[in-house]
């Protein structure tokens, strides 16, 4: 369903809601009313519908440039250095606790 036709749609369901209301018929009336939400929760519906797809559509996984280098065995290639663990770290934190 395009645009257009979700308001025709909904333009002739309320017109005919407030004539059923000027007529005095408000069982009738909140029938059209409750038709108009279902009609609205229909477009929203298929609204995201689309643009999730569109989304999906558009949203291709980057690769690396270089996939022969890639390490798919899960581990790290270098182990993380730590830096409060050299012997130059510890001498400079001694130097500033023993001034």
């Amino acid at each position: 369903m395009t645009r257009e036709q979700y308001m025709e749609q909904r333009t002739a369901l309320l017109n005919e809601a407030e004539a059923l209301i000027n007529d005095g018929k408000m069982e009738e009336s909140a029938a059209k009313a409750q038709a108009v939400k279902d009609l609205d929760a229909k477009y929203q519906e298929a609204a995201n519908a689309r643009a999730n797809l569109a989304a999906l559509t558009n949203a291709l996984p980057q690769m690396p440039a270089n996939t022969e280098a890639l390490d798919l065995t899960g581990k790290a290639e270098a182990d993380p250095v730590d830096a409060y663990d050299s012997a130059e770290y510890r001498n400079a934190f001694m130097n500033y606790v023993m001034k």
